[in-house]
């Protein structure tokens, strides 16, 4: 095995719901952010490196993109950029293009937000067959917040196809737009700042995604 600190594997992992009240039905105020950081992943810059975890995943810079393959059911990879300007952010919006190029469609991947470590982070994700999530990893433990399973949502492209994912972590809110619609809101207060990355997995056989444009922007003053 083949494991940095940036890199995080998940395994087996129960599910549970977090009772936050009823979720927001319009999404929250609009709020302005600019570009602390874009990565394209044209140059290999080590700042996201190769990954292999005796075959339950792999990770790394493919032609212009970042390749993540979870090759084990329920197997979640995630990964986040090594550099001091991303160590410890708390109000953010982060965007990035997210393909599926192969294997199972029930799958999940997106991003992560207040990453303290690989037991306590926020995760924002949709699925290649329509799904999407909000929660959170707390203790090792994930939890959907405010719902018992993912619901379906028509702003996400199904099959092989590219979805634009946002994420906007915000003080209390964390909210989901996909395709520039948004999708959902939620609130929880466990995580206050942390690091940010991306996150893939399987609930049902291999799955492949391909990220680009991965974009991290913070509250303009």
């Amino acid at each position: 095995m083949r494991l940095r600190n940036w890199f995080g594997l998940l395994i087996g992992l129960g599910w549970m719901l977090t009772a936050c009240g009823r979720a927001p039905e319009t999404p929250p105020p609009a709020a302005e952010f600019e570009t602390i950081m874009l990565e394209n992943f044209d140059n290999e810059n080590n700042l996201w490196q190769e990954i292999d975890v005796d075959k339950k995943g792999e990770a790394g810079y493919a032609g212009g993109k970042y390749r993540m393959q979870a090759t084990e059911t329920n197997t979640f990879l995630f990964s986040y950029p090594v550099t001091p300007a991303t160590n410890s952010l708390r109000d953010i919006s982060l965007q990035v293009e997210a393909e599926f190029d192969e294997g199972a469609t029930n799958n999940l991947y997106g991003v992560i937000c207040r990453y303290l470590n690989q037991e306590n982070f926020y995760f924002l994700m949709i699925s290649s067959d329509g799904y999407f999530g909000i929660g959170k990893v707390i203790d090792g433990k994930y939890q959907l917040i405010n719902r018992s399973d993912y619901p379906p949502s028509d702003a996400i492209i199904t099959g092989e196809k590219t979805n634009r994912i946002r994420a906007d972590c915000v003080g209390s809110t964390l909210t989901l737009y996909v395709n520039g619609q948004w999708v959902d809101s939620q609130e929880d207060t466990d995580l206050k700042t942390g690091k940010v990355g991306l996150i893939t997995g399987t609930l049902g056989g291999q799955t492949t995604i391909l990220f680009d444009a991965f974009e991290i922007r913070g509250l303009k003053p």
